[in-house]
């Protein structure tokens, strides 16, 4: 796996912080997220899969891919791609009373097989640190996800988000996620979960003491 690239940048009084990293062999994605104020505007993700199936994935040429992909990004950006008046969201596609499911279909094509996903954070008390479950859910279903990979950031406004936990769910589709105390300007969680073509994210609030005890937690495990 590659050291990624973090960089803000200021469009017309409007700071962006553009996050480029790869996955790794065992998950072959270059990934670009475009944050401002805390929040994720979109993102970027390219597979390699075909590039490590033929022996051709080296360091420098997927270094050199991610690099193309985050200048890329940073070109997009300049250009007002994401100002917030200017972004087009999955409803201007059908409208307002369209299903997720149907914009999201609408946007990747017909025919596309796409999960939504439902994530469900359950905390746990903890005097330092971000201590919990993270549990996924099919939203159309309610089935749990196995194998979804779920990640993890802490977000606030005078700071560029921090990477603090990645993992898998397990076969009940949850996770445990345990970090140390993020930096004190950190006001959200932000978690984010994929399988497959589906995906789903969450932002929570964060608080140093979570309400939920660790035995209600850890139990039905």
């Amino acid at each position: 796996m590659l050291a990624g690239f973090n960089e803000d940048i200021r469009v017309e009084g409007q700071t962006y912080h553009i996050q480029s990293e790869d996955r790794g062999d065992e998950n072959p994605i270059l990934e670009t997220l475009i944050y401002t104020g805390g929040q994720i505007l979109d993102q970027v993700k390219t597979s390699y899969a075909e590039l490590v199936e033929s022996g051709e994935a080296t360091t420098e040429k997927v270094a050199e891919l991610l690099a193309e992909q985050h200048k890329d990004v940073l070109r997009r950006v300049r250009h007002g791609e994401f100002a917030p008046e200017g972004r087009r969201t999955l409803s201007d596609f059908l409208g307002e009373d369209q299903p997720m499911q149907q914009l999201v279909a609408a946007v990747l094509g017909d025919g596309a097989d796409v999960a939504m996903l439902e994530l469900d954070w359950q905390p746990a008390t903890a005097k330092h640190g971000v201590i919990g479950r993270l549990r996924v859910r099919d939203a159309s279903s309610g089935d749990p996800v196995p194998g979804a990979l779920v990640t993890v950031h802490a977000v606030g406004q005078r700071i560029s988000p921090i990477k603090l936990a990645e993992g898998t769910t397990d076969e009940f589709g949850e996770v445990l996620v345990a970090s140390p105390t993020p930096a004190a300007e950190v006001s959200a969680l932000l978690f984010r979960a994929e399988s497959g073509p589906g995906g789903g994210r969450a932002r929570v609030p964060y608080t140093a003491a979570p309400p939920v005890p660790v035995e209600a937690a850890s139990t039905g495990t």
